[in-house]
């Protein structure tokens, strides 16, 4: 562990560290968990004393963070959240048990299967072929919570192609547990049962309407602020589809919350180019297609009197 008085070079190479260091508690646990015994108590105090460390530094200035997304972001977050309390380390330590049962329910031997939790937009990668010999399966961070019935779906996905089962696996991100987790490190708030608004069942409407039904439904969750700057995003690296909480009002006219959906499921058609480091995404054809919407006006007309509708707050 480095002194705190060290200076890392800059943020983006102290965050890299996170990564070595996740792949080191990932194949940790999972060896642990090939072997039926607690993992070594040593590795959860040096992930805490790194963690301490980082937190010092950042406190300081002598290192400030992008707030864009980045997977070594993204691991540092995970990390933070691990480190703040034993509770969260005992459920990753939980999740290698859970996915070992899962594998030996499909037949498969475990023993020379790498495992590990990552946080891109994809649900899995494997490597290797399922059929016949499975060298390693990468699962997506938000499943950490699944229980037994879940991470057997998935499984039997994977190995058996099994559809119903496919369904059950992709359909558990959208559930407020999967979402809880994905909003650890991704900087969102999850779907709740009580929102104003059903995030999913406006994207299905809208698909329909416009897109006959063609664009591949992302991750959908709400900003973790109310605010006025950002409406809504979509993030190309995660497959998120996020909406600022201003519209999860029952204040705020519907049709204002579905151009706003509407405008973000036309960055998922029309894609963003990179020009000279710049990510160029509302080309004219773009916003040609923007103009479609059959409400714009009136869309327009409600986001423009959205501060006189819920007031001005910016309040996480």
């Amino acid at each position: 562990m480095p002194a705190v008085s060290a200076m890392p070079a800059s943020a983006s190479r102290h965050l890299q560290t996170y990564v070595r260091v996740w792949h080191d508690i990932n194949r940790a646990l999972w060896m642990a968990a090939l072997e039926g015994i607690p993992p070594r108590p040593l590795i959860y105090a040096e992930l805490k004393r790194r963690v301490d460390h980082t937190r010092v530094l950042e406190k300081s200035g002598r290192i400030r963070f992008p707030s864009r997304h980045s997977p070594s972001l993204a691991i540092y977050r995970v990390c933070n959240w691990l480190a703040a309390d034993e509770a969260n380390f005992a459920e990753l330590i939980q999740a290698f048990s859970n996915i070992l049962c899962a594998i030996r329910a499909v037949d498969l031997d475990p023993h020379g299967i790498g495992i590990q939790f990552s946080m891109g937009s994809k649900r899995w990668i494997v490597l290797g072929c399922p059929a016949r010999f499975v060298r390693a399966i990468d699962f997506n961070f938000y499943y950490l919570r699944a229980d037994e019935r879940i991470w057997k779906a998935v499984l039997r996905a994977i190995v058996k192609k099994h559809a119903p089962s496919r369904v059950m696996a992709e359909r558990y991100v959208y559930t407020s547990q999967a979402q809880s987790v994905l909003a650890i490190y991704a900087q969102i708030s999850p779907l709740r049962v009580y929102d104003v608004y059903d995030l999913s069942a406006l994207f299905d409407d809208i698909n329909a309407t416009y897109f006959a039904g063609r664009v591949r439904k992302p991750l959908l969750a709400w900003h973790p602020r109310a605010n006025y700057r950002t409406l809504g995003t979509y993030n190309f690296t995660w497959d998120i589809l996020c909406v600022s909480r201003i519209f999860n009002d029952h204040r705020v006219p519907d049709v204002a919350l579905r151009f706003i959906l509407y405008h973000e499921m036309l960055h998922i058609v029309h894609g963003a180019r990179r020009v000279d480091g710049r990510l160029i995404a509302h080309t004219p054809a773009f916003r040609r297609d923007e103009r479609q919407f059959a409400e714009y006006d009136e869309a327009m007309k409600v986001i423009s009197s959205l501060r006189q509708l819920v007031g001005d707050t910016d309040t996480p």
